[in-house]
């Protein structure tokens, strides 16, 4: 009877003789056994179940006889390739003869993993992150509001489904694989992950994803609580843009042209290909923005932006690392040296072309040129400081030798700067030390009768010796100092002036910079000074240039009218080199006109240079003014200019500049 009633019961029951070994077992199912069940038979716990379900066995059964009562335990044994968790009831049964040990194997392992259901939701689903809960087999059981608030997703449209159903795409295979096996191998994953709402909108979320272990290690549940990060990740993004991104004309930043530097280095070193580095400077600039403002002058750097995009390949790196001045880093370049510098200068070219083309400022036209310095390298042995270092002396080199072109690196030219820096420092205490001398140069008609002068500036430095204007001019004026210099100048042709006027009323004439001129100031501060000297306006001439006046021409022309005002005259210097039209040159309150030292230098009976300036004296005629030719040296050249009608010369022919004590 107790043997019918044992193979009924829905559970595992095992009976072990006094010594603990199996000597029968009873179960519906034997298949379901965690060995076939010949194998029980004669064994002992510790032989035929894993060690700690048989521990666990071998304590119910330590004494036996010793009592009647029922004792329990709980063990978990693989069922079917899954463990099972049973309750184990130990009791003693003499009757009959001899006495054996019952135990009974009850399967709780659904009651477990509700209780368990029940206290993982209790304490995992109270916080304020979404949070979804698995059981094993990866489908869900419980989810949260928080959760519902991020994804669209109800409770019941997501229960018994797979987490996969929030998948974006964005993420691939491989990425889950190795998700999955942190989880098995270290507990819990946690990262970002690109999810898709029920809406079909894409959120970022910070997820911890946990595996849940019973008294036996193995997984009951996954937990996975996340929270949306979308918004901050786009506030990241706008901050990173705002680190490596020029806000103005949206090209990289300094930081940014750095980092691909270094990568282009990278790359150069593995392929062996030339990449080069090109730093443009904006000529002039500056006077822009003092004339017009700061908001065309950012117009004017976001159009200049747009004209190097296209003329640029995508793979180029265009930046903008301060006030005018642009980068651009070209990789991908021949291997052979001559090919990738050609290939360079052809980019420059491309680049010039297209930056002095007109720019439309608010319906004004503004013309300017740019300064591009290049160094052409490859591999990785110079340091991108030195490269930077490298393309910036080259722009310099390039703004020294005239500005709108391009000029490669040349291993001389941190010399040349070291010089020119030194030069500049010199200029600075020039004026303070008196080392600033005026040399008067006459001008003649073609007989020799003198009819004026010019002052020319000199400067006596203590170890160069006596340097002429292209020696130092160019220095002056891109430091600023040529304001000062020009002012002192001034000063002393209007003092030196009233030398001359007592001997015979002789006129003065003087050259005026490009700063001087553009200076909002400057009719008051030449009103100023003839005022402080008592000097002679009549007597003052200022030789302006065609260049000079052409860079605002209604502020030339205002100019121009309030200085005859004052009693000056003016001269155009270098006439020729320009592209002052012939009404323009009329509206002018010009006296004479010069021709360009380097018209003379070239004229022969016949040659091009006599053609022009044939030309130059037939369009002065019926404006009523006067021509003068500059840097006439030969009795030769004085016969020809002579015969084409000339008026006046000026030039070694006639005399050498010397100081005023000197005349």
């Amino acid at each position: 009877m107790l043997r019918a009633t044992l193979a009924a019961a829905p559970d595992f029951v095992f009976e072990l003789d006094a010594e603990g070994r199996f000597c029968e077992l009873h179960s519906r199912s034997y298949d379901v056994l965690y060995r076939p069940r010949e194998a029980y038979l004669g064994s002992t716990p510790e032989a035929v179940l894993p060690t700690e379900a048989a521990s666990v066995i071998r304590a119910l059964i330590v004494q036996p006889g010793g009592t009647a009562d029922a004792v329990s335990d709980q063990v978990s044994l693989p069922v079917n390739g899954y463990w099972r968790w049973f309750e184990v009831t130990a009791c003693w049964r003499s009757e009959p003869q001899p006495g054996r040990w019952l135990l009974w194997m009850r399967d709780i392992t659904d009651q477990k993993e509700a209780l368990a259901d029940h206290q993982i939701s209790a304490i995992a689903l109270q916080t304020q992150d979404a949070v979804l809960i698995t059981d094993r087999e990866r489908r869900i059981i419980r989810v949260n509001a928080a959760f519902t608030e991020i994804t669209g997703y109800r409770e019941d449209e997501v229960i018994g489904r797979n987490p996969s159903l929030l998948s974006s795409g964005i993420h691939d295979e491989s990425f889950y694989q190795q998700l999955w096996r942190d989880i098995e191998q270290e507990g819990y994953w946690s990262g970002e992950l690109c999810n898709r709402r029920k809406n079909g909108g894409l959120f970022t979320e910070r997820a911890v994803i946990k595996a849940v272990r019973d008294g036996a290690n193995m997984v009951t549940h996954y937990i996975a609580s996340f929270s949306d990060i979308t918004e901050r990740k786009a506030a990241e993004a706008q901050m990173q843009k705002l680190a490596y991104q020029d806000p103005l004309t949206l090209l990289a930043n300094r930081r940014l042209l750095i980092e691909r530097l270094d990568n282009v280095r990278q790359q150069s070193r593995r392929t062996r290909q030339y990449a080069a580095l090109l730093y443009i400077d904006l000529d002039h600039f500056k006077q822009l923005n003092d004339a017009f403002g700061h908001s065309l002058g950012d117009e004017l750097l976001v159009q200049v932006a747009r004209r190097m995009k296209a003329c640029s390949r995508t793979s180029d790196s265009l930046a903008r690392t301060g006030g005018d001045e642009f980068v651009v880093l070209v990789g991908g370049l021949p291997g052979d040296l001559g090919q990738a510098e050609s290939a360079v200068q052809a980019y420059g070219n491309k680049l010039l072309a297209a930056l002095r083309r007109p720019y439309d400022l608010q319906g004004q036209a503004y013309i300017l040129s740019a300064s591009i310095g290049a160094t052409v390298f490859r591999g990785d042995e110079q340091p991108v400081d030195t490269l930077m270092m490298s393309a910036d002396l080259a722009m310099y080199a390039s703004k020294q030798a005239g500005r709108d072109q391009l000029c490669f690196f040349e291993p001389d030219m941190q010399a040349r700067l070291q010089r020119r820096s030194q030069l500049e420092l010199d200029l600075r205490q020039a004026l303070a030390a008196d080392q600033f001398e005026l040399h008067y140069q006459a001008r003649t008609n073609l007989h020799g009768r003198i009819l004026g002068y010019e002052a020319l500036l000199r400067w006596r430095h203590p170890r160069l010796g006596l340097l002429r204007p292209e020696h130092f001019l160019s220095l002056a004026e891109s430091s600023g100092l040529i304001i000062d210099i020009g002012r002192w100048a001034l000063r002393q042709v209007c003092e030196q002036s009233r030398i001359f006027a007592d001997e015979a009323a002789l006129p003065i004439s003087i050259n005026v910079s490009v700063r001087q001129w553009l200076a909002a100031d400057f009719v008051d501060q030449v009103d100023a000074i003839i005022a402080l000297t008592g000097a002679d306006p009549t007597v003052l001439e200022l030789e302006v240039t065609e260049a000079l006046i052409g860079r605002d021409l209604d502020r030339s022309r205002e100019c121009m009218a309030q200085l005859s005002e004052l009693g000056l005259r003016f001269v155009l210097d270098d006439f020729g080199t320009g592209c002052l039209s012939l009404p323009l040159l009329h509206a002018l309150p010009l006296d004479r006109l010069k021709i360009d030292v380097s018209l003379v230098e070239g004229l022969e009976a016949r040659s091009s240079a006599y053609t022009i300036i044939k030309s130059i004296i037939a369009m002065a005629r019926p404006l009523g003014l006067q021509v003068l030719a500059e840097g006439v040296e030969t009795p030769e050249q004085v016969q020809i200019l002579a015969a084409l009608g000339c008026d006046q010369c000026q030039g070694y022919c006639f005399g050498e500049p010397a100081l005023l004590a000197q005349h």
